[in-house]
């Protein structure tokens, strides 16, 4: 394991700025400013989470290039290319688009943002319960508790039975 102070110091200035922001909106300094200013000061605080979180796994070892390639299906054809580049921007581009879709669909047709989003993450899951795109799939094999299972068929049904779970879950829920 590698540690690196940098990555670690990093991460916990970030977590506290994004915690004094979030302090900020707590007191309710933000509560003037236009709605657009709102939702962009909104989306820094999320992706200052994101940051200081993936900062702190890569500074302390946890997240790495290696970590991730002593993970998964050994036979995998794309074992290799799984790196914490792809990692980091697969997760964060699932996060934005399920927080933009709910947003959008919310204001738009007044659909509940949680349930968009528990269908939007089950979508996924089906998805990648197909294998492909490989990065998707990978990307989710890589995962220490999913890592654990070593069959491909046993994880792909795990992924579907997440899915559709999700999806029920997002389409049942309680509508406002």
């Amino acid at each position: 394991m590698q540690f690196r102070w940098k990555s670690v110091t990093a991460a916990l200035l970030i977590g506290a700025a994004t915690f004094a922001g979030a302090n900020a909106v707590d007191r309710g300094l933000t509560r003037p400013w236009p709605g657009w200013a709102r939702a962009a000061w909104a989306g820094g605080l999320i992706l200052g989470v994101l940051a200081a979180l993936f900062l702190l796994l890569t500074g302390l070892g946890v997240l790495t290039d290696e970590a991730l390639s002593e993970t998964g299906d050994p036979s995998s054809l794309h074992r290799g290319k799984t790196t914490v580049g792809v990692f980091i921007t697969v997760y964060v581009a699932t996060l934005v688009t399920a927080v933009a879709l709910a947003l959008g669909l919310e204001s738009l047709y007044d659909i509940q943002g949680e349930g968009t989003i528990l269908v939007f993450c089950g979508a996924m899951f089906l998805l990648a319960s197909t294998g492909k795109p490989w990065w998707l799939y990978e990307t989710i094999r890589r995962v220490r508790w999913f890592a654990f299972i070593e069959r491909d068929a046993v994880m792909r049904a795990v992924l579907a039975v997440i899915g559709a779970f999700c999806i029920a879950g997002g389409v049942l829920g309680k509508v406002t």
